[in-house]
């Protein structure tokens, strides 16, 4: 079942970033293909995993809005 959340924090030169989901709750990830760059608080679509007993955030998708764009909560402050 795919989750909702946004981007807290992306490092694109380690690849990994935050995305809290709807509860509050924070969950990292890592992202292997450096094609994609993340933002901060942009809209995501995510399936939980785990790995070494944590767990993780996979298969992140942007969600677009309705312009095609990405979705982002900090369009709404500027």
């Amino acid at each position: 079942m795919k989750r909702l959340g946004i981007i807290l924090s992306y490092n694109s030169l380690s690849g990994c970033g935050i995305i809290k989901d709807k509860n509050g709750q924070k969950i990292r990830f890592h992202n292997e293909d450096n094609r994609i760059v993340y933002n901060r608080f942009e809209v995501v679509q995510f399936c939980i995993g785990m790995v070494n007993n944590r767990l993780v955030a996979q298969e992140i998708i942007k969600i677009p809005d309705s312009e095609g764009k990405t979705m982002s909560l900090g369009n709404l402050y500027s």
